[in-house]
């Protein structure tokens, strides 16, 4: 590939030496090697401008940035280095992106269920091979992608478009990702064109890098215009905006009057079961995932993928067979006569949601493990605490991810929002030990925040530590 062909997708050709052959193209010095394009991104913690010499030291065949360089490396120029690093990274893999029908999912919470349950009834009703791209992780089919990972939702551009790639390569037809707001606010998702897109809800979360409800939901409206078709939760008042604003956008409601709508909605302890209606048809259906926003998340699914064109009975034969999510309201086995779940909750909302869910199917006391992140929103962890408490019996507050933050801070902005019954314990293994000797027969214990990770980050270090295994340790 040469410079020629690559910056033809930038429309300039102001630069040296077209012909020049390149390797690739890196937005982070880190990974790059000697004839990549080394593009200038000005982030939020690194400006990437200052890596500008690092890169020429690599051996970059050529350097986009958004400020003019002294160099005799052949350079550009752009207005916006992340809408340009999105353009370049496409093209330099031969955008394949083109090749793909690719759903995008967007929402404060339920992008990983809902993302999971589309791929798995894509696969189920047409036998199409279909990638996914999320929190959970990044897989072509069954099968995992190993790619370096530098953003734990959606990653930067150059990631995205090799991921695309591969899926390309390993026969995918469909590619189902979350799409997280800084994503599309970083123009990481940039010139893609997504066959549909879904917005599930907008709630308290990352009101630090926004600013607030309205600067949040603007980046998040970003993906519609980039949908052939929009599905959009009618239930949420974001939501109800969004579908004012998208005339033409496919609604879909638990609670009331949508294009899509479920009824007869049955919360099982296992599960849920529940009819979904549209103008056309009518079908029954069933998934092993217990709580309302179960039923919201599966109807989602089933209208996304209606709106690709698959039949809304085998839809809803399929769904039953699309197996849950790990750590969303993720049931772990013990033989003591109480009740384990773990889940990914980390806004109030969400702590709401799953508390509600697991009250459903307790018989007894409802006793909840959870913290808080460092270095993130600080004004939702009062908020949080009063959720939890609100809905829960017994409240352990405990460390979720500190990051670079003091964890006893952290606990004593949760603890704001509580009254004096709730409990302290900062080393989360201590208060998992505490929830699970407090437990008696009847009762649920549900430890929120961390779901699917494997691991604790403290100090900025990441150490091993599965809460299933803690669980299992703790009930020998």
């Amino acid at each position: 590939m040469t410079l020629f062909t690559l910056l033809k997708s930038l429309d300039t050709s102001n630069i040296l030496s077209p012909d020049r052959e390149v390797s690739g193209v890196q937005c982070d010095t880190r990974r790059m090697k000697a004839g990549d394009v080394f593009v200038a991104v000005s982030g939020t913690g690194e400006d990437g401008h200052n890596y500008i010499e690092e890169a020429l030291q690599k051996g970059a065949s050529m350097i986009v940035s958004e400020k003019p360089l002294d160099s005799s490396v052949p350079h550009v120029v752009v207005p916006d280095g992340r809408a340009a690093l999105a353009r370049l990274a496409a093209c330099a893999v031969g955008n394949p992106a083109e090749k793909l029908k690719i759903i995008g999912v967007t929402g404060t919470k339920g992008k990983t269920t809902v993302t999971h349950i589309i791929k798995g009834l894509i696969e189920r009703v047409s036998g199409a091979k279909s990638g996914l791209i999320g929190t959970n992780g990044d897989f072509a089919g069954g099968e995992e992608l190993s790619l370096a990972r530098t953003a734990p939702t959606t990653p930067d551009a150059v990631t995205l478009h090799n991921l695309f790639a591969e899926m390309v390569a390993r026969g995918c037809e469909y590619c189902v990702m979350e799409v997280s707001s800084i994503a599309l606010d970083q123009q990481r998702t940039a010139g893609i064109r997504f066959a549909a897109g879904a917005f599930l809800n907008l709630q308290h979360d990352h009101l630090d890098y926004h600013g607030g409800l309205d600067g949040y939901f603007a980046a998040k409206k970003r993906l519609f215009s980039q949908c052939g078709r929009s599905i959009v939760n009618v239930d949420d008042p974001y939501g109800r905006r969004l579908a004012e604003e998208l005339p033409d956008a496919l609604t879909c409601s638990v609670e009331g009057a949508a294009e899509f709508s479920a009824a007869d909605i049955k919360l099982l302890p296992d599960g849920v079961s529940f009819s979904v209606n549209t103008k056309m048809d009518t079908a029954n259906t069933s998934w092993g995932t217990p709580g309302m926003f179960s039923v919201r998340n599966a109807l989602t699914a089933l209208a996304c993928a209606c709106a690709l064109g698959f039949p809304l009975n085998e839809l809803c034969r399929a769904l039953p067979d699309v197996p849950p999510v790990v750590g969303r309201m993720e049931t772990v086995p013990v033989r003591q006569g109480f009740t384990v779940v773990i889940d990914y909750a980390h806004t109030p909302e969400s702590v709401e949601s799953a508390l509600l869910a697991a009250r459903g199917f307790t018989k007894g006391r409802l006793i909840a493990v959870f913290g808080c992140g460092g270095d993130r929103d600080k004004t939702k962890r009062p908020l949080m605490g009063a959720a939890a408490q609100k809905h829960a019996d017994v409240c352990i507050v405990t460390s979720d991810n500190p990051r670079t933050e003091n964890p006893e801070a952290i606990i004593r902005d949760v603890l704001a929002g509580m009254d004096a019954s709730a409990r302290a314990v900062t080393d989360r293994r201590e208060a998992i030990r505490a929830a699970l000797e407090g437990a008696a027969e009847g009762d649920t214990v549900i430890l929120l925040g961390k779901g699917q990770e494997t691991y604790q980050e403290i100090n900025g270090v990441k150490t091993y530590m599965d809460e299933r295994e803690i669980v299992r340790e703790l009930m020998q």
